[in-house]
């Protein structure tokens, strides 16, 4: 007789059915548009990697000892010229191929050991895999040209090493882009000290080469961060359109989001129960990274695919929480690129200028259901079920 599966596993199977149905029909919605309307338009899909070509200006100009913060769209902090500095030497289409195999090989390890240290059996690591690779912010990261993969992969190991390992790999996620750097007051917030002091140890000395670009780098990021798009997925894209666009309007709408994220984001640490940093610590404070700045496009969704290898280890060892649904049905929303569908559409600027700052409001809700589901998780729940948690050793 065949063995009855276990209550909980019906939110398992509600899960994968629910990514399947929302991602699959997508991607089968996207292929089909562009194959229909196939030629000038598909630009839009299958783009070059655009932003790749800011991180090799600002590393040439570095290189030749110039001031790279001075090139429109580099915006990184000063470590991150080390990795672009590589592609250099390299002519445009052979650095781009070679962008392209490095993050999906990135990818595809990171994302692996991420799911196997959640405890994720096999058939849901290929599932967890093969829903990743649907995930329209996936692809953007992967072929846009920036460097979100690769503090993706740093975070990885940051929260599966123990000892100074996973340390040092937090001080190199910071180093490549700053939007990280809110894991040290959640390591304080565990007390792991000696973690954290290695972590801006390692950041320091990464720092030290570049001392003559602090300055310039400093005020580049502060003016990213000040700045704000209509097409950014941070939270304050539900305000902004729909109170005018000028100026002060702006400024309101910056200081609405800085409120939000500081007030929820202590909120979350103070209910934080789960008494020790683990893998799932990762996915827990992800979805503060996809709205730290005011400029962040889809392509940093990517930081939130913890969040989904997590909710599908949860479902099979127990009945999600309502609080769970929330942060799972906010997944689902930055998950959908509607601009991505009207791009392969023969349609005007305009048209698709609205396309895209529309998407970009239902990613930021997407956001913002993550962040208050996150704020009413019972983390206590989780860390004592049993399977699939590793506290992190104190280094």
């Amino acid at each position: 007789m065949r063995k009855a599966r276990p209550t909980s596993y019906r939110d398992a199977d509600r899960l994968q059915w629910t990514v399947s149905l929302v991602l699959g029909a997508q991607m089968i919605g996207l292929l089909a548009v562009s194959s229909l309307h196939w030629g000038a338009h598909s630009t839009w899909i299958w783009a070059q990697p655009t932003d790749l070509a800011f991180f090799r200006d600002g590393a040439r100009v570095w290189l030749e000892g110039g001031n790279p913060y001075q090139i429109n769209g580099f915006v990184t902090p000063p470590p991150s010229l080390l990795f672009s500095s590589l592609l250099v030497p390299v002519a445009r289409p052979m650095a781009d191929w070679l962008f392209l195999a490095t993050n999906v090989a990135l990818l595809a390890w990171s994302l692996r050991r991420y799911a196997v240290a959640v405890g994720l059996a096999r058939r849901e690591q290929v599932f967890f895999l093969l829903a990743s690779s649907i995930f329209f912010s996936t692809q953007e990261s992967a072929r846009e040209g920036n460097l979100d993969v690769l503090m993706l992969a740093l975070l990885v190991l940051t929260f599966t090493l123990s000892g100074a390992g996973g340390a040092l790999a937090l001080g190199a996620s910071i180093g490549t882009k700053a939007y990280s750097i809110l894991f040290l007051p959640v390591m304080l917030r565990f007390r792991q000290w000696r973690r954290c002091g290695i972590a801006v140890l390692a950041l320091c000395l990464l720092m030290l080469p570049f001392y003559r670009l602090w300055s310039p780098a400093y005020h580049s990021l502060m003016f990213r961060s000040g700045r704000f798009w209509s097409l950014s997925i941070a939270p304050a894209s539900l305000v902004y359109p729909l109170l005018g666009g000028d100026a002060k309007v702006e400024s309101l709408a910056a200081l609405l989001l800085n409120e939000f994220l500081a007030v929820t984001f202590v909120v979350a640490l103070v209910r934080d129960r789960s008494g020790k940093l683990t893998p799932q610590t990762l996915a827990r404070y992800a979805p503060w990274m996809l709205a730290a700045p005011s400029l962040v496009f889809s392509y940093v969704g990517v930081q939130a695919l913890p969040v989904l290898a997590v909710l599908m280890g949860a479902a099979r060892r127990r009945k999600l929480q309502r609080a769970e649904w929330c942060i799972f049905l906010g997944f689902l929303l930055l998950g959908i690129h509607a601009e991505r569908l009207a791009g392969a559409l023969p349609l005007a600027q305009n048209t698709f200028q609205f396309w895209r700052t529309h998407a970009a409001m239902v990613q930021a809700l997407g956001v913002v259901l993550m962040i208050v589901g996150t704020c009413f998780v019972n983390t206590a729940e989780d860390a004592h079920d049993g399977e699939g948690f590793r506290p992190i050793a104190e280094a």
